[in-house]
């Protein structure tokens, strides 16, 4: 890894330890922050503004506190989290991919991103992911289709009516789909309504 991605890593991890941190004790001085995360305070300071701006949490006078309630986490936040456990997923789930020229439909998210990596070798590739699209073109992906829509920015995903209506222009052999939790009685679930709606189309049009 580079030396530009090994800091946005370290910037991330830092973000989510704050956040942790947060959510254990309430409102945290951004001394108090600085000392806990081994880093200054101006760091702190910069990294504070970055995740009030994005709504997962609230800058108080010299500090921050929480956001009450379920808050999404933007997929450049989540992409060095459980990193061993997404490897796992992904290697199981390549397998069950057939081989031979078969249409792959690939969600958005960080665990989909490492089955995109353990696909690497195929072809016919869907996506409403546009850093799964983006990546599948630096692999060298031979065909990639990417369903238009509204980006939602913090999963990077083309949703709505548009993405929905190219999915139903096409086949689908196996769908993978990313979702941000599973229960048996509410079955796959993810933290935005339109989101969940072209996932679902994605699932329809495929064949397993």
């Amino acid at each position: 890894m580079n030396a530009a991605g090994t800091h946005s890593h370290k910037r991330s991890d830092r973000m989510l330890a704050m956040l942790a941190l947060l959510q254990e004790n309430g409102q945290m001085s951004l001394s108090t922050l600085a000392t806990e995360l081994g880093t200054s305070e101006a760091t702190i300071r910069r990294d504070v503004a970055v995740l009030a701006s994005q709504g997962l949490l609230e800058r108080t006078h010299g500090g921050a506190r929480p956001i009450q309630g379920s808050r999404e986490l933007p997929v450049r936040l989540r992409d060095g989290r459980n990193q061993a456990a997404k490897s796992r997923i992904a290697a199981a789930a390549a397998k069950l991919v057939p081989e031979g020229k078969h249409a792959i439909g690939l969600s958005g998210g960080t665990t989909a991103a490492e089955v995109l990596r353990a696909l690497h070798h195929r072809t016919d590739l869907i996506t409403n992911s546009l850093s799964i699209g983006l990546e599948a073109a630096e692999q060298g992906q031979g065909r990639v289709l990417i369903a238009g829509g509204v980006l939602r920015s913090n999963s990077l995903e083309l949703v709505g009516s548009l993405a929905e209506a190219t999915l139903r222009l096409v086949n689908v052999g196996t769908a993978l789909v990313g979702v941000d939790g599973l229960s048996s009685s509410g079955g796959l679930t993810t933290h935005d309504d339109i989101e969940a709606r072209t996932n679902h189309t994605m699932i329809e049009r495929a064949q397993r």
